[in-house]
Order: structure tokens, then sequence, then C-alpha cells
């Protein structure tokens, strides 16, 4: 009797509800104790024992709010705490216990690492009272099912009558899925399960459905649209590679784990969720592993180069048993046949990425494989344009198609869509890439068509079509845009470039190269830049046509900036040689500039003069205002260095006019911070300040960082005339700097410059605290450096 006695008091005692059972693990969470809360939110301690013990069961929207804040919700946490606090728990029966949900889901072997911000997103919209149907998406791979069981988990105590989950990934056909369903409810009559019978059978029970891999079943949905329909209080979490495309559907794309964004810091790469992941399932597969300074930027590359993907990362992993972090780096230029091995209590397809892709490849349609296959050639993502370019030269009857096509591809989570929220309009608003490992897979099948080198081909042409557009574009109003589109397209660039050299397809080469002169130095790739040029002008050297005079001054030019005079002098003169063969006065005009750059540098000022002058007079006759305004500029550089002011000057207003009037900012900037030398030899020192801060803004703004070094050069020495010699030293280091990183060197004449300033301000701090300074300016950040330059106030 007085056991019965004791278990009927146990079973009258009250439940925690769902709020109470968030607020307890909310507040634990946070380190604190009730009276801690108590304190931070401006309520009683009693009230907040007395939620969490569910003697009380509701509270009011203010102490809410008041709660949330105590407890610094962020945002998509403070919803789902909200909801569960509207929720009106269903009062027990006296005679009977509370009901406690049954929970049938999955249990998981491994830690749930790095979704905190999408498990508390996908709660508060699964909780909200209007959704029915919540939809995860994503490419194979990306840890859907693992999101969606946690927040099945954590909503549990918001469905009192259970949270069952449905794994339909060997659901052969959508008519099966209800039947499936009917199973995992243990509703009987199963083989003829329809919306009514399984609605009959669920009632008015508040059930939560995870229905798993429903990418292949997708013609099942109006069965679970009319599902819904009839239970009201029936919820669904799926997850799928698309959406069901169902009036109640909401849905939540799921993304690859947040990569690190400064490999620089330590702490950093240790918060980043893929570099947590992969380090978890290392340690579980290799003990003694331990994420140190030395191998942290390895392996933030690691995680990189499978682009935040869980299953490739969980397979990197295991790999580690095996290799060291840079031995596994070095293997994943081909990620494929190395991640494979995984869990043997995992589906097939997820014990290798080839598996995952594949299950999605294979329930495309005819064109919609082609045309993933197709795109794969481009690197680094592309543009709409690009893609009905290129499919209009392979398949023109396709072309019409392409859009629609497309649209299905991103929808099945083979193809990722950015689009860029500072950008309105335009080639550049809209962006389609695929992850590097399904691009991979791309390839692969790519390789398998018989007209693979066709379209690698026509890649090439639309690469090479782009480029010849972008001198004319570069020196364009546009010229910002431009900059921006090429660099959005440089990977792009060096797959034609790396596809028509292992070709030999020499004039493809010596086109593509030719044309991305001015872009590789906006940019500052000079290694790189004639790293290309030598390999393009190897191809077939004894061939003469534009294509390879071209090439030659774009090395020539590159040649210059490196410094290196004496093969600068030869490809230019190989160059000039063409043109002249060819009877080609741009060409010409262009060679003649280009061999004046050299002797202007080497401070043949006589020989500068003649060769821009001869330019100039081509440039004039032809009309071409850009590189008539580009020699008067030179003229006018020139004169100052003569010591003319006077007439360097006029010239260079002249060419700043024109430059002005096409709209070419890149111009602009030069014209006024050679302007600011003049006004320096002047004796102006606030005018050559202003000039040159001027001309500083317009590098930034049109992205022209290679220049940059220019700039500071002349700051420095405005600075050390004023007396600055500190800010001097640090803005010298930080052009030294810029050099250093950008593989050019500084031209004799300008050493010559600035080689007085530099003596007296060593002289002024002293040999060491100078170098001290000097280190500290070259170890600024771009942004840094900018900010430091552009101080008002600094210079005076």
């Amino acid at each position: 009797m007085a056991a019965r006695s004791q278990q009927r008091h146990q079973t009258n005692q009250p439940s925690p509800s769902a709020f109470g059972r968030l607020l307890k693990r909310l507040r634990v969470s946070a380190n604190l104790t009730q009276e801690e809360l108590a304190e931070r939110a401006g309520v009683s301690a009693r009230l907040i024992s007395d939620l969490e013990r569910g003697v009380v069961q509701r509270s009011r929207r203010d102490t809410v709010e008041m709660l949330a804040d105590g407890l610094e919700l962020e945002a998509t946490e403070r919803a789902t705490f909200a909801a569960l606090s509207r929720r009106r728990p269903a009062a027990p029966s006296e005679d009977e216990p509370p009901q406690v949900p049954s929970v049938r889901l999955p249990v998981q072997p491994t830690s749930f690492i790095g979704r905190e911000r999408e498990v508390s997103a996908t709660t508060s919209l699964l909780l909200q009272p209007e959704t029915r149907l919540v939809t995860l998406t994503g490419p194979g791979g990306v840890g859907k099912t693992r999101l969606a069981i946690e927040t099945a988990q954590r909503s549990a105590s918001a469905f009192p009558e259970g949270v069952v989950f449905v794994d339909l990934s060997a659901t052969a056909a959508p008519e099966q899925t209800l039947p499936a369903i009917a199973g995992a409810l243990e509703i009987s009559g199963e083989s003829e399960a329809t919306p009514a019978a399984l609605a009959s059978g669920i009632d008015d029970k508040g059930i939560l459905l995870v229905l798993d891999n429903l990418e292949h079943l997708v013609d099942a949905g109006p069965d679970i649209a009319a599902l819904l329909e009839r239970c009201p209080r029936l919820k669904v979490l799926a997850t799928s590679r698309q959406m069901l495309q169902l009036r109640a559907e909401r849905e939540y794309p799921v993304a690859p784990l947040g990569l690190p964004e400064d490999t620089s810091s330590f702490d950093a790469l240790t918060d980043t969720p893929a570099i947590q992941l992969f380090v978890t399932r290392t340690e579980a597969a290799q003990p003694a592993f331990a994420l140190t300074e030395e191998n942290a930027a390895t392996i933030a590359e690691i995680v990189t180069q499978l682009d935040g993907l869980p299953l490739a990362i969980e397979l990197a992993a295991a790999r580690m048993r095996l290799l060291a972090p840079a031995e596994l780096l070095q293997r994943l230029n081909r990620s494929l046949p190395l991640l494979t091995g995984g869990p043997r209590d995992v589906p097939d397809r997820q014990q290798t990425l080839r598996g995952a892709i594949e299950w999605s490849y294979n329930l495309l349609t005819p064109d919609e494989q082609r045309l993933f296959s197709w795109l794969a050639v481009f690197t680094g993502g592309f543009t709409l344009e690009a893609a009905e370019h290129l499919v209009t030269q392979l398949d023109p009857d396709a072309a019409t198609s392409v859009i629609d096509t497309l649209a299905s591809l991103v929808e099945k989570s083979l193809i990722q869509r950015r689009r860029r929220a500072d950008i309105a309009s335009g080639p550049l608003a809209t962006r389609f890439r695929m992850l590097q490992t399904i691009r991979e897979y791309g390839l692969e099948r790519l390789a398998q068509l018989d007209e693979r080198d066709r379209i690698r081909d026509c890649h090439a042409a639309w690469c090479a079509e782009l480029a010849s557009q972008s001198d004319a574009g570069l020196n364009s109003p546009e010229q910002s845009e431009w900059l921006a589109r090429l660099t959005q397209e440089h990977d792009n660039f060096r797959t034609a470039l790396d596809w028509t050299i292992e070709m030999g397809q020499a004039e493809q080469a010596l086109l593509l190269s030719g044309s991305l002169l001015r872009f590789w130095v906006s940019i500052g790739r000079f290694t790189e830049a004639r790293h290309w040029y030598e390999q393009a002008l190897a191809l077939d050297p004894e061939t003469e046509t534009a294509a390879r005079a071209k090439a030659l001054l774009g090395i020539e030019v590159i040649s210059y900036f490196q410094g290196d005079y004496a093969a600068a002098k030869s490809y230019g003169e190989d160059g000039l040689r063409i043109y002249q063969a060819l009877d080609d006065p741009a060409g010409i005009g262009w060679s003649y500039g280009n061999l004046g750059l050299i002797a202007d540098a080497e401070e043949d000022y006589d020989r500068a003069t003649e060769l821009y002058s001869r330019a100039l007079e081509l440039f004039r006759d032809l009309g071409d205002q850009t590189h008539t305004h580009f020699m008067l500029g030179n003229l006018g550089l020139i004169a100052h260095f003569q010591g003319d002011q006077e007439r360097a000057a006029e010239v260079l207003e002249e060419s700043l006019e024109l430059s002005r009037e096409l709209g070419n900012q890149n111009s602009v900037s030069i014209n006024l911070s050679n302007l600011g030398l003049v006004a320096f030899a002047q004796g102006d020192l606030d005018r050559a300040t202003e000039l040159q801060r001027e001309a500083l803004e317009l590098r930034v703004e049109t992205g022209n960082l290679a220049s940059l070094a220019r700039s500071y050069d002349n700051f420095a020495v405005i600075a050390i005339e004023r007396g600055n010699d500190e800010r001097g030293a640090r803005l010298f280091g930080m052009a030294d700097g810029l050099r250093s990183e950008t593989g050019t060197a500084l031209q004799p004449n300008d050493a010559e410059f600035n080689r007085p300033f530099i003596e007296r301000a060593q002289a002024a701090l002293g040999h060491e605290r100078f170098l001290a300074l000097w280190g500290e300016g070259a170890a600024l950040s771009t942004e840094d450096a900018i900010d430091y330059a552009m101080r008002d106030g600094d210079d005076r």
C-alpha cells in the first residue's frame, strides 16, 4: 500500500513542458545558475525554477523576451524559444501519466559538429505554427540527413505523439513511398496504403515524420501533400537533393561547412567548422593526431579543396591513418579515387564520394546529364551567358533550353547558384559553380564523351573571345567592372591556356595570352604571366603572326616590370620586326612605345623621347586616342626627369584631359600621380599631396593594386621632405613589400629619385630604427597599408 501511494505521488508530479526543457538546456549551456539567469533577465529565480520543473507551464510574452535577453539568444534561437513558449501543453488525465514522446531516430555513432546555426534555424522554421513541410536540400555528402536527425531530436518535445524516421533510400518507386511511411508508423495494411488510409491511422496526432532521401521519389509529392492536408497536426521534415515543389513546402538549402577565412590566425582556424570536423574524425582514426601551429595551414587547405563537404572531409580524415597532412593534400589533386573506404554501417553511396555523386547523376535526364558534363569544363564557375555560348557552339538546337536545364541542375543540387547582393544585374550578378568534387566527377564523364576535345576547344575559344574584348574594356569607363569580371574568370583562362598549350594550339595560346596583358599587369600577376607567355611562345617559334607579335609585346612588358631589360628589349625588337613585316601601324606603334619604356628605365631619355614621339605620330594618324594619351603621359614624365617642369606639366595636363574624356580612370590616376611629382619638384608640397591622394583613391577604386607601390613611394618622399621621417620609412617599406609580393622591380630612375630621401630618413632615425619602421610597413596588409597612406594630416 505504501509503495502504491508513492507511485501515485510520483505520477502526479508536474512534467516540464517543451519550453521548460529548452529553458533549462539553454541555461545550462550558458553555464548559468537559476539565480544568475534571474539577475540577468530581471525575473525571479523561483519563476525560472517553476518553468523548468513544469509547475508553471506557460509564461507571459514580456517575460519570455526578458529570459531570451538574459540568455543572449540570437535571432533563430529566440524564434524557437518564443514559439515553444506559446505552445499550450495538453493536460494529462487524472488517472494517466503524462505522455512521453516516442522518438524513433537512428542513433548516431559520432558527435554532431559545426551546425549549431543551421540546427537553430531549421528548428525555428519547423516549429512555426504555419509550417507543415520543411525540405532540407543540398548536394550528396553535404550532411542533410545528419542535420535532419539533429533537428528532429531537438524538436521532439513539440511532438507529443512521436517522431518517426523513414529511410527512403531503398524505396524503388514513388508509389512505394506511402507504404514505406505506413511501415515505419506500424500502421496495418501498409501494402495498400493511400493518403486516406494513412490519415486514418495517424488521426489527429502531433507527429513529426522525417522522410530521408526523397530526391528519387519527388513524384510522390502529391501523396505527401494529400497526407498533410488530411492530418492537421502532422509535420514533415524531408531531405532531398531537390525540392518536392509543393505549396506547403519550405526549403532550407544546406550549405557545406564553413571554411577558414583567416589562415594566419591559429585560433580562427580551430574555430572553423570544417576544420573541427576534420580534426575530430582524424583523432578517431589516429588518436595521436593533433592540430598544431605547424599543420594548421595544411589542414585548412585540405578542407578548402574539399569545399567543406562533410562526407568528403570524413573520408579524407579516414586516410590520415596512412598519410601525413602534407601527403594527403598532395593526393587531393585527384580526390575521388582517394575518398573511399567509409564506414560499412552507412549506405554504399556514402562509403565513397563518387557513389554519393553518382546517385544524383543517375537521376538526371539524358539532356541534364549531357549539360552537366559539358559545364564541368568551366573552372571557378561560369555565368548563364557563358553556358549559353558554349552550348550554342556545341549544339545550336539545345541552346534555347539551356536556362531550363541549368535551373533543373541547380534544383537538384549538382550546381550552385551564387548571387552578389552588391550587383543588381549584368554578367556578374549571378554566377554558377560546381563543388570541386562534383566537378571532378563531371570531368570523368566528360572524358568518356567522344566530343571531349571539341568541348574543351569551345571553352578555350570562349575564353579567347572574352580576353580579346578586355583590352578595350580595361581602357573604358567600365574598367572596374571589367577587372572584376576578368578576375572571376581567371581560373577559366588558366584552364584554357593549359589546354591549348597541352594540345600544341600555338595560335590560340598566343591570342589568349597576348590579350590578357593589361589584366595581368593590373592585378600584379607578373611571374605567372611570364610563365604563360614563355610556354605559348615555345609552341611554334618559326611562325610569325600577329598573335605571336602580340604575345612578344606582352612578355616584353612583363620583363620590363620585373627589371629584366635585356630580355624585354629582345622580345620587343622581335615583336617590332613581325609587325613591320605585316605592315601593321598599330602594332608598330605599340612596339615603339614599349621599347621607349625600356630606354626610359635605362635613363636613355633621348632614345626614349624619339621612340615615344614615333609612336605618338602613328597613334594620332590612326585616331587612337587611348594610346595617344599613353604616349603623351610618357613624354611628360621624361620632361619631368630632365628638369623641364613647365613642359612636363603642359604635356601631362593634355594626357590627363584625354584620359578623362575617355573615362580611363587608371590613366587618370597615373597622370595625377605624375603631376604630383611635378608639383613636388616645384616645391608645392600641398598640391603634391593633394594630387597623390587623388591618384591613390582612383587606384584603389579601379582595383589596380600593382600601381600602389609607386603611390607609397611618392607619399614617402613628401613625408620626409616635411620632416616626418618615421612615416616616410614605413611608406617606403610598404612599397618594397608590395613589389616583393607582386614580383616587380623598382625602375632605376625611380630608385635614383628615392635614394636621397631614404638616406636622409636613415640618418635622422638611425639605421636600426629606420629598418624596424621599414619592416613594419612591409608587413602591413593591403587594406591597412592603403588606410595608412590615405590618413589625412600625416604629411603636413
